[in-house]
C-alpha cells in the first residue's frame, strides 16, 4: 500500500491491515536491524496461544542495551518501557506486560480487526499502547518474546515528538485509572 503523503503511524498501519489477506500482521518501524531467528520465537507465542499481540526486545543501535522489552506504567499512570539487563533475559521464553510498543509487534489479522485497528486520534505515538490496552480489556494477552531480538534506531523518525503533549493527554482520559491501577499490579 503506497501513501501519497505521509499519514502517519496508526492510518498507514490501518490501511496496510485493511489490505491484507494473510492470517497475520507483522507491523514493523523502518528503522529496525533484523537479527537472525528473531521472528520465529513471536510466531510461538501467538501460535500456541501464550499470548495473543506479541511484541519483542529491542536494542538500541547506539548503546547495544536493551531499549524494549515491554511497556508498563510508573504510579502516575504513564508508560515506561522495561529496560533490564541483557543477562535478565537469558532462559526466558516471554515476558507478559500491559504493553508494547509498535515498532515490532505481531497479531492475528482478525483480532488486530475486530479491536478496531488503531485510534488514528493519536499522532505518531500511544496508539501501540492503546491498541494493547483494548486488547488487555477484552481478555487477550500481550507479552513480549524474550528470544527475538532486533536493534533498534530510536527515535529516528522526524518530527516523532511532535504530538506528545497532545497523545498523552487523550491517553489519559482514555486509559489513565487504568494505568494506574495496572501499576499497582
Amino acid at each position: 500500500v503506497c501513501n501519497e503523503r505521509n499519514l502517519g503511524y496508526a492510518a498507514s498501519n490501518n490501511r496496510g491491515a485493511a489490505a491484507a489477506r494473510g492470517e497475520f500482521l507483522l507491523l514493523l518501524n523502518n528503522d529496525l536491524v533484523f537479527l537472525p531467528g528473531w521472528l520465529e520465537p513471536m510466531l510461538e507465542l501467538v501460535n500456541r496461544g501464550k499470548a495473543d499481540l506479541a511484541g519483542n526486545v529491542q536494542l538500541s543501535v547506539r548503546t547495544r542495551q536493551v531499549d524494549h522489552a515491554g511497556i508498563f506504567f510508573d504510579p502516575a499512570g504513564s508508560p515506561v518501557h522495561f529496560r533490564p539487563p541483557l543477562a535478565f533475559l537469558s532462559g526466558r521464553e516471554m515476558i507478559e506486560a500491559p504493553a508494547v510498543t509498535g515498532a515490532c509487534l505481531l497479531l492475528r489479522r482478525s483480532r488486530f480487526l475486530e479491536a478496531g485497528g488503531f485510534d488514528e486520534g493519536y499522532a505518531n505515538g500511544y496508539e501501540d499502547i492503546d491498541l494493547c490496552l483494548r486488547m488487555r480489556s477484552r481478555g487477550h494477552r500481550v507479552a513480549v518474546a524474550a528470544r527475538s531480538i532486533v536493534y533498534h534506531y530510536i527515535g529516528a523518525t522526524e518530527g516523532r515528538h511532535d504530538h506528545d503533549d497532545r497523545n498523552a493527554v487523550r491517553f489519559e482520559t482514555r486509559w489513565g485509572t487504568f494505568a494506574r491501577e495496572l501499576a499497582e499490579r
